[in-house]
């Protein structure tokens, strides 16, 4: 698939250069220690390559379609893999996936935005691509599944469809394909798929999935006997369009990450924004109280 190959490149070309922007920054300024990226301590014991360890992770909308998906993640879950219980996106402490395995994510999309409750994740995961080391999500493998709504016909399931290429980029391994609802799932043999059957694929997959460093399965399996009825398509922005839209983190930003003053300053200036409009706001709600005043 020309377009979608060309897509991915263009992805990682444009996160490429971020990083070399804001890593020239970090050369003439140090990161504060708590802005370090994460790596394991030396005299950390060696991690048992048995041992599988899920997050889920989900992000819903008011029908809580993808937290009914998530909590059927882990209900199916086979007893013997440690399976932690879901957490929607905000909620999530994106470093705790430096001690997990593998990432099950189950997130809606509307307007090519995510959930109000998955905007943390999602600004954690394109901080980390955009200023995140190579690889640094490396020791983890994926799986995606998403929600969406085809009135929004050109951004169609766009949130699952980028965070699987983001944590892709990140180094993530994908080791199932994406599933995504009422659209066709070329591993399970669907043709309009549902959770519960991509759920059990995808457990089946995990348990399989006994080498960390095998060739990850591609972005678009999903679609290799069948096209999607409505498009294939990914509409990528970045962390400023996402900043701009919602506001700044909630907490700290992840250790995965390496902001910087190139960061920073783009925080600054969406207050600046944010707060020029609010007086803005005022000046003008200010103005009709005095004009209502002198018509009365």
């Amino acid at each position: 698939m020309p377009h979608r190959e060309a897509t991915v490149a263009a992805v990682a070309m444009r996160h490429r250069l971020v990083r070399s922007t804001t890593r020239s920054v970090a050369r003439a300024a140090p990161r504060s220690r708590s802005y370090q990226a994460w790596r394991p301590a030396s005299d950390a014991p060696a991690a048992d390559a048995s041992r599988k360890v899920v997050a889920i992770v989900y992000g819903s909308f008011d029908k809580d379609l993808s937290l009914r998906d998530a909590e059927e993640l882990h209900r199916t879950a086979p007893p013997n893999i440690e399976v932690r219980e879901p957490v929607a996106g905000d909620a999530f402490d994106f470093d705790s996936l430096a001690t997990a395995t593998h990432l099950v994510v189950a997130a809606s999309s509307q307007n090519g935005f995510p959930p109000h409750n998955f905007v943390d994740f999602a600004h954690q995961l394109l901080l980390t691509a955009e200023t995140g080391d190579d690889d640094c999500l490396g020791h983890l493998s994926h799986a995606v599944w998403g929600n969406g709504d085809d009135r929004w016909y050109k951004t169609f399931m766009n949130v699952p469809r980028y965070v699987d290429l983001l944590l892709e980029e990140c180094g993530s391994r994908r080791f199932y394909a994406r599933g995504e609802a009422d659209e066709p799932h070329a591993p399970t043999g669907a043709d309009s798929c549902e959770a519960p059957v991509w759920a059990a694929g995808m457990w089946d997959a995990l348990q399989a999935d006994a080498a960390a460093d095998a060739p990850p399965v591609a972005w678009n399996a999903l679609w290799e006997y069948q096209p999607s009825p409505r498009h294939q398509d990914v509409t990528e922005y970045g962390l400023d369009v996402l900043v701009r839209r919602y506001g700044e983190l909630s907490g700290m930003p992840t250790t995965f990450a390496r902001p910087d003053d190139v960061y920073h300053q783009m925080i600054e200036g969406v207050r600046r924004e944010r707060e020029e409009r609010e007086r803005a706001r005022l000046e003008r709600l200010e103005k009709a109280r005095r004009d209502r005043e002198a018509r009365s």
